[in-house]
């Protein structure tokens, strides 16, 4: 995320996930009778909003992702002329020039009550200098996830890949799965928190616009700090792009590390990861190549039990042993381990962690969905 990155990427110069108010007031926003709880922000349609006091310029696409209580509410002031509404089960797009409006992936103006993703785009860019969610003239009964302006018009293709990444990030924590960590680049700058609100804290590490943006380490010094949030003894996913440039420090570029748990690449083209820090579950020479990008998924079950899987595709052998997981002995490290000693050299993204085990069908739905930004 999380949406297909090339889809959040091309052309975003405002993104906005709604955590916390910490993170909105990050972001230079003011939330007034605004609560947020799970991951969104909730208006309570009487006086909630949220705004940003900003000139963003060259608009021509708008994403939300919302929940609505009624079919008739006030959601997006973006300037004295332009908004964004819905009015008995119709959204409008007021002041953009000849809007083309889709509703879930799909081209309508037609909305229900409940979970959405509206975006709104048109060829005829202007300048949003009053930002205000949760309010036109009246006020928003509902709640926001997320919102990104663009300053390129999203095509039919691109509108429908957002709403499908939009579904699996909706999907994916229930059940058995809770997603613990999602760092992307995404925005085009530096994250100091992932989606879930964890801080995050990038050493070295700059973001660079390959296919999407993405985190660009240096092969010996660059590292992201991702804190000590969970010792990961579960059952885990493991999930991550990257694209080397060669096989990373001490020969040996590690994705993820929390000095127990972690990843390295080897020279040979595989990927091994330990549970315990000395037994290697390793996949097949296809796992990374260099100047190319690869999806990696492992999953670890409780036990050690470890498979890992390359563009959506098991390697090496089925039910591999990495060890049984011990407590971590340091932070968890993106692109590095806490020495500073096995950066990855190359690019990395879409780093997530999820307790609990992907199925195989979980996966290619994962891999299929972001793999459009990537040029594959």
């Amino acid at each position: 995320m999380k949406e297909s990155n090339k889809h959040i990427e091309r052309g975003a110069i405002f993104y906005q996930p709604f955590l916390s108010e910490q993170d909105v007031l990050a972001s230079g926003g003011v939330s007034t009778s605004v609560t947020y709880t799970n991951g969104s922000s909730v208006y309570n349609g009487a006086s909630s909003k949220v705004t940003f006091a900003q000139d963003l310029y060259g608009v021509q696409s708008v994403q939300l992702d919302l929940t609505l209580t009624t079919t008739t509410e006030d959601i997006l002031k973006l300037s004295s002329t332009h908004s964004i509404e819905a009015g008995s089960g119709t959204v409008t797009a007021t002041g953009f020039t000849a809007p083309t409006i889709y509703v879930d992936g799909v081209a309508t103006t037609t909305i229900t009550a409940g979970a959405h993703q509206i975006i709104v785009t048109t060829a005829t860019a202007f300048t949003s200098d009053d930002i205000q969610y949760g309010t036109v003239t009246g006020f928003l009964e509902g709640s926001i996830d997320l919102s990104v302006i663009y300053n390129t018009a999203l095509s039919a293709s691109e509108a429908e890949n957002l709403y499908y990444k939009k579904r699996h990030r909706a999907l994916i924590p229930t059940g058995d799965l809770s997603e613990l960590l999602d760092i992307s680049a995404q925005s085009g700058s530096l994250p100091g928190t992932d989606r879930w609100g964890n801080i995050i804290t990038p050493a070295l590490v700059t973001i660079y616009k390959d296919s999407v943006y993405s985190f660009l380490f240096n092969g010996s010094s660059s590292k992201i700090d991702a804190g000590a949030a969970n010792p990961l003894l579960g059952d885990v996913t493991v999930m991550f792009r990257i694209k080397p440039y060669g096989v990373g420090g001490s020969g040996a570029g590690r994705p993820i590390d929390n000095g127990e748990l972690f990843c390295f690449l080897n020279s040979n083209g595989s990927i091994s990861f330990r549970s315990n820090g000395a037994t290697s579950a390793t996949s097949g020479t296809n796992a990374w190549s260099v100047n190319n990008w690869s999806h990696l998924a492992i999953t670890r079950t409780a036990a050690g039990v470890t498979n890992i899987y390359v563009d959506a595709v098991l390697s090496g052998a089925a039910d591999q042993s990495s060890g049984t997981p011990v407590t971590a002995s340091s932070n968890l490290f993106l692109g590095n381990n806490l020495a500073a000693a096995s950066a990855i050299d190359g690019m990395l993204n879409d780093i997530k962690i999820y307790s609990g085990l992907f199925s195989v069908a979980q996966i290619s739905q994962a891999y299929t969905e972001s793999k459009g930004g990537y040029l594959l």
